[in-house]
């Protein structure tokens, strides 16, 4: 049976409990502190998701004020090449956002030293690492760990995935899970490379998951078996690669909606960039 697409996301993940779950995050990536675009142009966009809560949703994603955001993650490439000077930047640019940040490596983020890697272990504790918000189970992944150019988990970043999602309720706890490469089964990817992508969904079974990335400098959707992977960003020529972020929300009834925001044009992106689709659920074999 094929699936058509509409335009604006509305995934559901679970049947959950009333209380369960009800977020709402910021997905953005690929700042390349230190790269082409000029620095007055990132912290625009800071300025502008920091006005987010009062924003409102399309009307094809439900409409109404968007309210408080919970927290904001980024998922990769911080750096243009890891030089402590970008990082520093990268921080400097963070303080700015009004919400509490969580940050993911990227390729571009270990090519000149480890002060994003260091800098990241200093803010989280370690370059993976997971959190609670809402009755939603965040983790934060690392495909850099071993700090070679094609991106992979490595076992013992897998091992330590199967004990923390151990912990977490199948079919009843949303989980998203956020990196810098998209795991897809495909040449064009890493994980196509070993094993790494097999226990990776073989860890995730019976989980209702999203996969949220960057590194396309897109907003895009693709699958890996029974789980969406969405990417953030917009990719155009100069300043307008930073031009978009992607806003979901984990509503109290298991649904999750994932809209970019394209903040020069103060417009919802409900074009290519957004979905609006009913995934199987996730099947525990």
């Amino acid at each position: 049976m094929r699936f058509r697409l509409p335009l604006v996301v509305a995934l559901v993940l679970a049947t959950v409990s009333a209380a369960s779950a009800d977020v709402t995050f910021v997905h953005w990536s690929d700042t390349h502190v230190a790269g082409a675009t000029p620095p007055g142009f990132k912290l625009r966009i800071v300025e502008d998701m920091n006005t987010l809560p009062d924003k409102q949703w399309p009307e094809k994603a439900g409409g109404g004020k968007v309210g408080p955001v919970d927290f904001v993650v980024a998922t990769g490439d911080l750096t243009d090449s890891g030089k402590p000077e970008e990082w520093q930047g990268y921080l400097a640019l963070r303080a700015k956002i009004a919400f509490p940040s969580y940050d993911a490596m990227g390729n571009h983020d270990f090519r000149q030293g480890r002060s994003v890697e260091n800098g990241i272990r200093k803010l989280h504790g370690e370059t993976y690492y997971s959190f609670d918000k809402g009755g939603v189970h965040v983790v934060v992944m690392n495909e850099y760990v071993h700090r070679r150019r094609l991106p992979d988990f490595a076992k013992p970043q897998l091992d330590w995935l199967e004990k923390d999602l151990g912990k977490v309720s199948k079919g009843v706890t949303p989980v998203v899970l956020a990196m810098h490469s998209p795991p897809l089964r495909n040449k064009d990817h890493f994980m196509s490379l070993g094993e790494s992508i097999n226990r990776f969904a073989e860890i995730l079974k019976g989980h209702q998951a999203v996969i949220v990335h960057g590194h396309k400098h897109f907003s895009v959707k693709a699958r890996l078996d029974d789980w969406w992977v969405l990417g953030s960003g917009k990719a155009e020529n100069g300043d307008q690669q930073d031009r978009s972020y992607n806003v979901i929300r984990v509503t109290s009834a298991g649904k999750l909606t994932c809209v970019p925001y394209d903040w020069v044009k103060e417009t919802w992106d409900i074009t290519e960039g957004a979905f609006h689709v009913d995934p199987p659920a996730a099947k525990a074999k």
